[in-house]
């Protein structure tokens, strides 16, 4: 059965000023009292980590990433500790295209996105989510003339990607897996997706959770779609497997001073 990644939970949170931190950890234990007397007693040599060399493995994947812009957040911090290997989890970060050029005495009023992806199943699922939800946002988000002139731009130039069109900056540490077939795929399901919201633009819903919401669920679709084959076609193990892996969501959108979170699974995002 098809794990979905998507339903969107949003919450809004007003005058923040400080980075965003995200971390994951992960606990076990034995009791020993819920095991008979008589049970066979296993025994190993426990070998400890000096604090050094603990605190060497907690910091492998620890970074610090200033955003260089005039935005409430200036910098951010991720670390990873990976449970599996590949690991399983992504995270990226972008900066949407502003709607207008900025003047130099005017603030940036850019809209910035932070996301982590904890991937299902192996990480196929969680790599192409952070590849691709933040074009499908910038879309939601973007004006009438914007979309059109994106639309322009590919029709004149058919070799030009969609998603370079979208983002004015993107940062993702992990290597894009994806085939060439499949990335042609998922950017003519984008170029549909551009289409489809400048045709159907409505300036009375046009509000940023609503935004969020409407670009997790066409995402979550065209994963969806993507897996099953056309009539009389084979099955594509390399999109089976994206959609059929899932994938957690928890995303933070920036704008100025206005926080605005996107989760979905069982990923947290802690205020």
């Amino acid at each position: 059965m098809f794990r979905s990644f998507i339903t969107a939970l949003l919450q809004r949170n007003n005058h923040i000023r400080s980075s965003l931190l995200c971390s994951r950890i992960v606990s076990s234990s034995y009791h020993s009292d819920s095991h008979n007397d008589d049970s066979p007693q296993s025994t190993f040599d426990e070998q400890r980590l000096s604090s050094q060399e603990a605190t060497g493995i907690l910091r492998t994947h620890e970074a610090s990433i200033d955003l260089e812009a005039d935005c409430p957040v200036r910098y951010y911090e991720v670390n990873y500790l990976g449970a599996n290997n590949p690991p399983e989890d992504r995270q990226a970060q972008a900066r949407l295209r502003s709607s207008s050029s900025i003047p130099a005495n005017k603030k940036d009023t850019s809209m910035y996105l932070f996301g982590v992806f904890d991937g299902h199943g192996g990480p196929l699922c969680s790599d192409v989510v952070g590849q691709r939800l933040f074009d499908y946002i910038a879309v939601t988000l973007l004006s009438p003339k914007q979309l059109q002139e994106i639309l322009q731009n590919i029709q004149s130039n058919t070799s030009t990607a969609a998603a370079a069109q979208l983002l004015h900056s993107y940062y993702n540490p992990y290597k894009d897996s994806r085939n060439s077939k499949v990335k042609e795929l998922h950017n003519t399901n984008l170029v549909k997706h551009i289409e489809e919201i400048y045709s159907t633009f409505d300036l009375d819903n046009n509000d940023i959770a609503h935004a969020l919401e409407n670009a997790f669920v066409k995402l979550d679709r065209d994963i969806c779609a993507e897996a099953i084959p056309p009539e009389q076609q084979p099955v594509d193990e390399d999109l089976l497997q994206i959609a059929t892996c899932g994938s957690c969501a928890c995303v933070a959108l920036v704008k100025e001073r206005d926080l605005y979170i996107a989760n979905c699974g069982d990923a947290r995002a802690i205020l």
